[in-house]
């Protein structure tokens, strides 16, 4: 287990607990005890790695009994997930937030594959964004890699993107532009947020590598595919949705993303079971 992980499993549990668990303390709860993961509905599972760390973190006596899924595998309805063994009070501290993570994960996943399936055999892959929820942005953009999708950027710190506000301050000076490419690691990348047809001619005189068509229509994304000739890589975004995703899975586009994978994915009902 990293540190990364472990400090946020502290987190998470530190959240619930502050100054423990009141409803364990009677030694009933330090018996061990045999129970399982019950998945409610159709999903594409996620997140099982992280309930097998903290079990184990919180209690060295966990035990994996029957594992029958891994991350990524489609699970029906009904289907246990895991059975396992531990001591009844720790396993109790655990199980509302194993259950978040799994229930979130999983919707997350489930979502992410319904998008990527519409873009099957385009070789147009599907990205996240940064919209996501504080403090668990590594495991909402984990799920969405889970579900087929990729990871847009992780943070500003490995992609740069400069996008309306940027310019408002630097007033579109191309040289300003330039002076970004020289400061930063040479395997970065730099994306430019196009809102016109005029943005993306002025894209075409900055060195960046991917120009983000921004609430284009599909026929408005047809004629700056032409522009840029293959020039630079083309990113469609904004207002990118199930029923709409097919429109704009044309010929001369790289990448779609949406901030729609992570904020209107559904919860997986999910449940705990002690024997």
């Amino acid at each position: 287990m990293n540190i990364f992980l472990r400090k946020k499993y502290e987190e998470f549990l530190f959240e619930d607990q502050f100054f423990g668990d009141i409803s364990t303390l009677l030694d009933d709860f330090n018996e061990i005890f045999t129970g399982y993961i019950l998945v409610k509905e159709d999903c594409v599972i996620a997140g099982i790695s992280h309930v097998m760390d903290i079990f184990k973190m919180v209690d060295r006596n966990f035990k994996v009994l029957e594992l029958n899924f891994r991350d990524g595998d489609f699970v029906s309805g009904g289907k246990i997930l895991l059975k396992f063994e531990g001591i009844g009070g720790l396993i109790l501290k655990c199980e509302r937030l194993i259950l978040n993570i799994l229930q979130r994960m999983s919707g997350i996943a489930t979502n992410t594959k319904k998008y990527v399936e519409k873009l099957e055999g385009t070789g147009i892959k599907l990205l996240d964004t940064r919209k996501t929820t504080p403090g668990f942005r590594y495991f909402e953009k984990e799920a969405v890699r889970i579900g087929g999708g990729y990871n847009h950027r992780m943070g500003l710190y490995d992609a740069a993107m400069i996008k309306d506000n940027h310019f408002r301050i630097l007033g579109k000076d191309i040289k300003k532009i330039e002076k970004i490419r020289r400061n930063i690691p040479v395997t970065s990348k730099i994306e430019m947020e196009c809102h016109s047809m005029e943005d993306v001619y002025k894209s075409l005189e900055i060195d960046v590598d991917i120009i983000m068509l921004d609430n284009f229509s599909p026929e408005e994304v047809l004629k700056a595919i032409k522009i840029v000739n293959g020039r630079r890589e083309i990113e469609v975004s904004g207002g990118i949705t199930l029923g709409n995703i097919e429109k704009y899975s044309l010929e001369g586009v790289n990448y779609i993303s949406t901030s729609k994978v992570i904020s209107e994915a559904k919860w997986i009902d999910i449940s705990l079971e002690i024997d």
